[in-house]
């Protein structure tokens, strides 16, 4: 009985087929970490560095409390993931964690939950806190990203240029998030989601605690 052997180009072809698959398949495995909002988390990647900023909200109608989950974010990428710390602006106490790109969005784990999360969002200890990603707004330019910052004054004005406070215009008030677009000086021009379209303006960076990748 002769046995039939493949031929050399064959078993090539056949090896270069499944290398070609192992490669689709590591692709389609570790999705390309990208800057965005993903749930109340906004995040900013350059290189292989990401900042974040998480802010949430809850209740505060009809005379029940307010909570309020908040907090900023960075850390050092690896493949579609990061280690990363969060701290609250002002606190000293860092929370370390995992964020982890994933194929609709993003997942955060935590050592230790942010005062307010859990009256808020929900633990993020132990299991993934998943965050689905969102398309951007109209007109919105996430490439322009340079970083992240919650606004830290109790009320923060918007102005069309550096420099003194207008009578009137669009304003922001402590815990706001913004993304940031341009640093001059002590001046930066940032974005906050409002309804259709982000409201962009100047703001004093005094008046904020950003994070940059």
């Amino acid at each position: 009985m002769r046995m039939r052997v493949r031929s050399r180009p064959v078993m090539r072809a056949a090896l270069g087929l499944i290398a070609a698959l192992a490669v689709c398949d590591r692709a389609m495995a570790a999705p390309t970490p990208r800057s965005g909002r993903y749930g109340s988390l906004t995040l900013v990647v350059k290189s292989d560095h990401v900042a974040g900023v998480f802010a949430e909200g809850r209740g505060g109608v009809d005379g029940t409390p307010s909570f309020s989950c908040i907090f900023l974010l960075r850390g050092t990428l690896s493949g579609s993931g990061a280690a990363v710390e969060t701290w609250y602006p002002g606190e000293a106490e860092r929370i370390s964690g995992t964020l982890t790109f994933t194929a609709d969005g993003a997942a955060l784990n935590l050592l230790a939950d942010h005062g307010g999360c859990t009256m808020t969002t929900g633990s993020m200890v132990g299991s993934p806190y998943t965050l689905e990603g969102e398309p951007p707004d109209a007109g919105e330019d996430v490439g322009r990203w340079q970083g992240v910052a919650l606004v830290t004054a109790r009320r923060a004005a918007l102005r069309p240029e550096p420099g003194p406070t207008p009578r009137r215009g669009p304003y922001l008030v402590e815990a706001d998030a913004v993304t940031i677009l341009e640093r001059r000086g002590d001046w930066v021009r940032a974005a906050y989601r409002g309804g259709k379209a982000p409201v962009i303006g100047w703001l004093r960076a005094a008046d904020i605690a950003a994070v940059e990748p």
